[in-house]
């Protein structure tokens, strides 16, 4: 399962919260986590939370970042760049988390939904809109769909739920 999110510390700490519950479920359901493979922010957060519920973590690290890798990483990749990186994170993973996040988070949702359509990848993408975070993207893609710019069977594999607690079905 590859997990997608911020690097920074949110300002709230219900956003943790939702962190460490998507590990803890990622571990008491047997999977393994693929992450960003760093120790800032959220990301350590994840990859501790992850390790103490059971889970087998791949921490996938650019080079220039190798540096900040995470400790609980079982297995770490260094790659060339962010590019590969998320290459590589989408080749390991049959799901996609997508928690709060920042910029980055929302390039990476957009490439495995793309990558997913083009069927370089299998699997959904679950989107945890905790108090309404992706509810805009949710939005947009309603839009997409309305407007005919993409087809409707593309929800199919884009999930959304209002809470961590919920992706626990897709497991």
């Amino acid at each position: 399962v590859a997990v997608f999110l911020g690097a920074q510390m949110p300002k709230k700490e219900s956003y943790i919260k939702q962190v460490i519950k998507t590990a803890e479920l990622i571990g008491q359901k047997g999977h393994s986590l693929v992450f960003g493979g760093s120790s800032s922010g959220t990301m350590a957060i994840l990859a501790k939370a992850a390790k103490e519920s059971g889970a087998h973590i791949t921490g996938i690290i650019p080079e220039f970042f190798k540096d900040i890798a995470d400790k609980h990483n079982d297995v770490l990749e260094v790659v060339p760049t962010m590019g590969v990186r998320k290459e590589r994170m989408a080749e390991l993973s049959d799901l996609f988390i997508i928690l709060p996040g920042g910029l980055g988070t929302l390039e990476e949702a957009a490439d495995v939904i793309s990558w997913k359509r083009m069927g370089i990848i299998k699997g959904k993408t679950i989107f945890v809109s905790y108090e309404g975070f992706y509810d805009s993207i949710e939005t947009v893609v309603n839009r997409m769909i309305e407007e005919e710019f993409i087809l409707p069977k593309v929800k199919e594999d884009i999930i959304f739920v209002k809470d961590a607690s919920e992706i626990e079905a897709y497991l």
